[in-house]
């Protein structure tokens, strides 16, 4: 563990245990707490008593929202930005952080929604669920395990979950699906919220670890995410620019071939691939992609990953229109 990460933890906590706030702070559960002014004047949705709630480490290994998190109770601690609303600030998984692993058990982001309380992260995701049914609007924030050439906004697709993406940042890339959850092993966060009514969307900084340019960009939807939900709870509109927005899905998911098999090495997110191009092997078989685009989440079998064998290879992505969203 390094002494950075440590250092990054302990600031999160003890920032928050002080006995003097400018606001009202309440541990919800471990690593997770509700932050409310001390008059409230905002009328929340029916049913939410949590305005927004700001998460990182929901996989442990990608650390920089830590810094994220920190940098934003930094400047409510200074008065710098007032706390308009009820806040949660919430870190998912630091016991797998402190281990330098995206999780102990098994994954956290797909642990949502389950009726098991086995693993670690299956007792977690069930704490976590506690406060998040009830926020009104989520932003996770996480890494890529590989490098990627630009950050980007991954949700299922929602109309309301696609304005708040584009009103926080417009010049950043958005991802989404519809149709079918991410992952058939479990909900991930943004799903949870959006099931239970509220609006959920997570952004992708970049490749996994502390980088002060990351940390800028999620400061920035952070801090711009306060400023829009409460425009959006007192009724003001918002319009986005007319620009044509930079959207995609997906195209091909590949999944991981059998026995001896990988992807090769080298590849990264929004890295191009043609169809018919090389993407790995299977024994002394090439494996190609059917499709051309942008590459998703290349898979390695790593480390850091607990060594686990993937599910997928990696998936191939496809520009599409704001028309052509939720259909098909």
């Amino acid at each position: 563990m390094s002494q950075k990460l440590e250092q990054e933890i302990e600031k999160f906590t003890s920032r928050l245990e002080q006995e003097e706030l400018p606001f009202l702070a309440r541990k919800l559960c471990d690593y997770a707490y509700e932050l409310r002014p001390f008059q409230d004047s905002v009328v929340l949705p029916e049913g939410k008593s949590t305005a927004l709630t700001l998460m990182a480490v929901t996989h442990g290994n990608e650390v920089g929202g830590i810094g994220v998190l920190n940098r934003v109770l930094e400047l409510l601690l200074k008065g710098t930005i007032d706390l308009p609303y009820p806040i949660v600030v919430a870190l998912g998984n630091p016991w797998a952080s402190r281990k330098g692993l995206r999780f102990v058990e098994r994954d956290l982001n797909r642990s949502f929604l389950r009726d098991s309380n086995e693993t670690l992260e299956d007792r977690r995701a069930k704490e976590l669920e506690g406060f998040l049914k009830d926020t009104a609007y989520l932003i996770d924030f996480h890494q890529t395990i590989e490098p990627t050439k630009k950050p980007f906004f991954i949700f299922p697709y929602e109309e309301k979950g696609f304005a708040l993406s584009r009103h926080l940042a417009e010049d950043i890339p958005i991802v989404t699906h519809w149709g079918k959850g991410f992952s058939k092993d479990g909900a991930c966060t943004d799903e949870f919220v959006n099931r239970n009514g509220g609006v959920g969307i997570s952004i992708e900084l970049g490749q996994k670890g502390f980088d002060l340019f990351q940390e800028a960009v999620g400061l920035h939807v952070a801090l711009k995410g306060i400023q829009v939900v409460n425009d959006y709870l007192n009724d003001e509109l918002l319009d986005m620019n007319e620009l044509e927005a930079e959207i995609y899905t997906w195209a091909e998911v590949i999944p991981y071939p059998e026995g001896n098999a990988a992807m090769d090495e080298g590849w990264s997110n929004f890295q191009m691939v043609n169809a018919g191009q090389r993407i790995g092997f299977q024994g002394d078989q090439d494996v190609c992609a059917t499709a051309s685009g942008p590459i998703l989440f290349p898979k390695y079998i790593r480390e850091s990953s607990g060594n686990v064998r993937p599910k997928e290879l990696c998936r191939i992505m496809k520009r599409v229109s704001f028309e052509e969203l939720g259909k098909g």
